[in-house]
Protein backbone atom coordinates (compact mmCIF):
# COMPACT_ATOMS: atom_id res chain seq x y z
CA UNK A 1 0.00 0.00 0.00
CA UNK A 2 2.81 2.41 0.90
CA UNK A 3 4.54 1.70 -2.41
CA UNK A 4 1.31 2.36 -4.30
CA UNK A 5 0.79 5.66 -2.48
CA UNK A 6 4.36 6.72 -3.29
CA UNK A 7 3.82 6.00 -6.98
CA UNK A 8 0.56 7.93 -6.99
CA UNK A 9 2.28 10.88 -5.30
CA UNK A 10 5.02 10.86 -7.97
CA UNK A 11 2.46 10.79 -10.76
CA UNK A 12 0.67 13.74 -9.14
CA UNK A 13 3.87 15.78 -8.92
CA UNK A 14 4.80 15.08 -12.54
CA UNK A 15 1.33 16.10 -13.63
CA UNK A 16 1.83 19.51 -12.01
CA UNK A 17 5.15 20.18 -13.78
CA UNK A 18 4.76 21.97 -17.14
CA UNK A 19 5.32 19.66 -20.08
CA UNK A 20 7.94 22.06 -21.50
CA UNK A 21 10.06 21.66 -18.36
CA UNK A 22 9.89 17.86 -18.46
CA UNK A 23 10.40 17.28 -22.18
CA UNK A 24 13.86 18.81 -22.40
CA UNK A 25 17.39 18.35 -21.19
CA UNK A 26 18.92 20.77 -18.69
CA UNK A 27 22.60 21.71 -18.87
CA UNK A 28 24.83 24.02 -16.82
CA UNK A 29 27.18 26.35 -18.65
CA UNK A 30 27.83 24.22 -21.73
CA UNK A 31 25.88 21.78 -23.90
CA UNK A 32 25.97 19.88 -27.18
CA UNK A 33 22.94 20.51 -29.39
CA UNK A 34 22.49 17.66 -31.87
CA UNK A 35 20.87 18.01 -35.27
CA UNK A 36 17.27 16.77 -35.40
CA UNK A 37 17.35 16.16 -31.62
CA UNK A 38 13.89 14.93 -30.53
CA UNK A 39 14.18 16.76 -27.21
CA UNK A 40 15.00 20.40 -26.47
CA UNK A 41 17.83 21.62 -24.25
CA UNK A 42 17.82 24.47 -21.74
CA UNK A 43 21.28 25.79 -20.87
CA UNK A 44 21.56 27.55 -17.51
CA UNK A 45 24.35 30.11 -17.45
CA UNK A 46 27.45 29.47 -15.42
CA UNK A 47 27.37 32.23 -12.82
CA UNK A 48 23.59 32.73 -12.75
CA UNK A 49 21.35 29.73 -13.42
CA UNK A 50 18.37 32.06 -13.92
CA UNK A 51 19.98 33.24 -17.17
CA UNK A 52 18.90 30.61 -19.66
CA UNK A 53 19.21 29.81 -23.36
CA UNK A 54 16.63 27.33 -24.57
CA UNK A 55 17.11 25.28 -27.76
CA UNK A 56 13.83 23.70 -28.96
CA UNK A 57 13.81 20.16 -30.33
CA UNK A 58 15.13 19.96 -33.91
CA UNK A 59 15.95 23.68 -33.88
CA UNK A 60 18.74 23.16 -36.42
CA UNK A 61 18.40 20.61 -39.18
CA UNK A 62 18.90 20.05 -42.88
CA UNK A 63 21.71 18.76 -45.09
CA UNK A 64 23.93 21.84 -44.63
CA UNK A 65 23.67 21.95 -40.82
CA UNK A 66 26.50 20.63 -38.62
CA UNK A 67 25.81 17.29 -36.96
CA UNK A 68 26.24 18.95 -33.56
CA UNK A 69 26.61 22.45 -32.14
CA UNK A 70 28.55 23.31 -29.00
CA UNK A 71 27.14 26.06 -26.80
CA UNK A 72 28.86 27.93 -23.98
CA UNK A 73 26.57 30.27 -21.99
CA UNK A 74 27.85 32.16 -18.95
CA UNK A 75 27.75 35.40 -17.04
CA UNK A 76 31.03 37.31 -16.78
CA UNK A 77 32.19 40.49 -15.03
CA UNK A 78 31.05 43.50 -17.09
CA UNK A 79 34.67 44.66 -17.48
CA UNK A 80 35.23 41.51 -19.59
CA UNK A 81 32.96 42.91 -22.31
CA UNK A 82 34.26 44.67 -25.42
CA UNK A 83 34.76 48.41 -24.97
CA UNK A 84 32.75 50.49 -24.46
CA UNK A 85 30.00 48.14 -23.20
CA UNK A 86 31.71 47.66 -19.84
CA UNK A 87 30.99 51.31 -19.05
CA UNK A 88 27.25 50.91 -19.57
CA UNK A 89 26.38 47.38 -18.41
CA UNK A 90 25.65 46.10 -14.92
CA UNK A 91 25.18 42.51 -16.16
CA UNK A 92 27.19 40.73 -18.85
CA UNK A 93 26.37 37.41 -20.54
CA UNK A 94 28.67 35.76 -23.07
CA UNK A 95 27.57 33.16 -25.62
CA UNK A 96 29.70 31.02 -27.91
CA UNK A 97 28.31 28.60 -30.47
CA UNK A 98 30.57 26.39 -32.61
CA UNK A 99 30.48 23.17 -34.57
CA UNK A 100 31.91 19.74 -33.75
CA UNK A 101 35.25 20.70 -35.34
CA UNK A 102 35.78 23.71 -33.09
CA UNK A 103 34.81 26.22 -35.78
CA UNK A 104 33.04 29.23 -34.28
CA UNK A 105 29.58 29.67 -35.81
CA UNK A 106 29.18 33.38 -35.00
CA UNK A 107 30.42 35.55 -37.89
CA UNK A 108 29.88 39.19 -37.04
CA UNK A 109 29.50 38.25 -33.36
CA UNK A 110 26.14 36.53 -33.88
CA UNK A 111 24.85 33.27 -35.33
CA UNK A 112 24.21 33.42 -39.09
CA UNK A 113 20.75 33.69 -40.56
CA UNK A 114 19.41 30.21 -41.28
CA UNK A 115 21.49 28.26 -38.74
CA UNK A 116 18.45 27.88 -36.50
CA UNK A 117 15.10 27.10 -38.08
CA UNK A 118 13.18 27.55 -34.83
CA UNK A 119 13.54 30.55 -32.46
CA UNK A 120 15.65 30.10 -29.33
CA UNK A 121 14.31 31.48 -26.05
CA UNK A 122 16.64 33.67 -23.99
CA UNK A 123 16.28 34.90 -20.42
CA UNK A 124 18.77 37.43 -19.03
CA UNK A 125 18.41 37.83 -15.26
CA UNK A 126 19.69 40.61 -13.03
CA UNK A 127 19.87 41.39 -9.31
CA UNK A 128 17.86 44.57 -8.61
CA UNK A 129 20.06 45.41 -5.60
CA UNK A 130 23.22 45.24 -7.73
CA UNK A 131 21.72 47.45 -10.43
CA UNK A 132 20.50 49.98 -7.87
CA UNK A 133 23.94 50.05 -6.22
CA UNK A 134 25.38 50.98 -9.63
CA UNK A 135 23.00 53.92 -9.80
CA UNK A 136 20.76 52.38 -12.44
CA UNK A 137 17.03 53.11 -12.38
CA UNK A 138 15.18 49.78 -12.75
CA UNK A 139 12.45 51.50 -14.77
CA UNK A 140 15.04 52.54 -17.37
CA UNK A 141 16.78 49.19 -17.81
CA UNK A 142 17.17 47.83 -21.35
CA UNK A 143 18.79 44.76 -22.87
CA UNK A 144 21.82 45.70 -24.97
CA UNK A 145 24.26 43.95 -27.25
CA UNK A 146 27.54 44.92 -28.90
CA UNK A 147 27.35 45.97 -32.51
CA UNK A 148 30.47 47.20 -34.30
CA UNK A 149 31.90 48.80 -31.15
CA UNK A 150 28.61 50.43 -30.13
CA UNK A 151 26.09 49.33 -27.48
CA UNK A 152 22.81 48.59 -29.25
CA UNK A 153 19.43 48.23 -27.56
CA UNK A 154 17.64 44.96 -28.33
CA UNK A 155 14.23 46.42 -29.02
CA UNK A 156 12.29 43.16 -29.14
CA UNK A 157 13.28 42.06 -25.60
CA UNK A 158 10.57 42.13 -22.92
CA UNK A 159 11.42 43.46 -19.44
CA UNK A 160 9.65 41.58 -16.63
CA UNK A 161 10.15 43.58 -13.45
CA UNK A 162 8.51 40.84 -11.34
CA UNK A 163 11.16 38.26 -12.26
CA UNK A 164 13.99 40.80 -12.72
CA UNK A 165 14.70 39.56 -16.21
CA UNK A 166 14.58 40.24 -19.92
CA UNK A 167 13.18 37.62 -22.29
CA UNK A 168 13.16 37.28 -26.05
CA UNK A 169 12.90 34.72 -28.85
CA UNK A 170 15.23 34.87 -31.84
CA UNK A 171 16.80 32.73 -34.55
CA UNK A 172 20.01 34.80 -34.34
CA UNK A 173 21.89 34.81 -31.04
CA UNK A 174 24.46 37.49 -30.24
CA UNK A 175 27.82 36.80 -28.64
CA UNK A 176 27.33 39.46 -25.94
CA UNK A 177 24.33 40.65 -23.94
CA UNK A 178 24.25 43.29 -21.26
CA UNK A 179 21.71 45.15 -19.16
CA UNK A 180 22.06 48.93 -19.18
CA UNK A 181 20.33 52.09 -18.00
CA UNK A 182 18.90 53.64 -21.16
CA UNK A 183 19.57 57.16 -19.91
CA UNK A 184 23.30 56.43 -19.53
CA UNK A 185 23.83 55.13 -23.07
CA UNK A 186 25.64 57.30 -25.62
CA UNK A 187 23.57 59.72 -27.66
CA UNK A 188 22.18 58.11 -30.78
CA UNK A 189 21.91 54.54 -29.47
CA UNK A 190 18.54 53.23 -30.61
CA UNK A 191 16.66 49.95 -30.64
CA UNK A 192 17.34 47.63 -33.56
CA UNK A 193 15.86 44.49 -35.04
CA UNK A 194 18.13 41.54 -35.82
CA UNK A 195 17.78 42.28 -39.54
CA UNK A 196 19.16 45.79 -39.05
CA UNK A 197 21.97 44.43 -36.92
CA UNK A 198 22.96 41.91 -39.60
CA UNK A 199 23.07 44.66 -42.21
CA UNK A 200 25.38 46.67 -39.95
CA UNK A 201 27.98 43.90 -40.09
CA UNK A 202 27.74 43.46 -43.86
Amino acid sequence: MDRLLSRLALVTVLALIPVSAIAQNHAHGTAWIHRDAPMGTMVHAQGDTLCTLEFPASCHHGMMSPDSLYCSWRTVPPDSMPAPMSRYCGVAVHCEIGDEHGQKMMPGHMTPLGLFRSPLNLTIHYDPAVMAALGMDLANLVLTTWIDGTPTVVARATHDRASSSFTMSTTQVAEWYGISDRTALPTGVEGSTWGQIKMTYR
